[in-house]
């Protein structure tokens, strides 16, 4: 795993925003896009950026680092405190169980494994900000393939939350 090449970090392991964070082509933040904004365009912290109970922001739940700031596996892969798998986080089921996994796995229309879907280096030969922003051949839009209006219909909070 190159943590460099998911975690939007370049060369020096800084946080690049313009990857992960959905800045336009000006560097600008197209918050609607990944920061999970309703309607009106409130920012819904709680969903995307792994806020805690009290709704403050947790960095190290959606970068997936611990304390130290360490890569943290449990984490990021959904395991619960005893480092078992939470499928139900991970692959977004729903409450009647039904996974979602050809959008988050990428085995849906497109056929592209995870590694095209997330890393970039499958067919469509994507680099990861042109497979994570949606530019790349399938043609999905950011919103469609992260916050769930594709044609599974599912949305964000069925997809990421869905605790069910």
């Amino acid at each position: 795993m190159s943590a460099g090449t998911i975690m939007g970090c370049d060369g020096r392991g800084r946080m690049s925003a313009g990857i992960l964070m959905g800045c336009g082509s000006r560097g600008r933040m197209s918050a609607d896009v990944l920061m999970g904004c309703d309607s009106r365009g409130r920012m819904s912290a709680g969903v995307l950026m792994g806020c805690g109970s009290r709704g403050r922001m947790s960095a190290d739940v959606l970068m997936g680092c611990d304390s130290r700031g360490r890569m943290s596996a449990d984490v990021l892969m959904g395991c619960d405190g005893r480092g078992r798998m939470s499928a139900d986080v991970l692959m977004g089921c729903d409450s009647p169980g039904d996974t979602v996994a050809s959008m988050i796995m990428g085995c849906g229309s497109p056929g592209d494994t995870v590694a095209s879907m997330i890393m970039g280096y499958g067919s469509p030969g994507d680099t990861v900000a042109s497979t994570i922003m949606g530019c790349g051949s399938p043609g999905d839009t950011v919103a469609s393939m992260i916050m769930g209006y594709g044609s599974p219909g599912d949305t964000v909070a069925s997809m990421i939350m869905s605790w069910a």
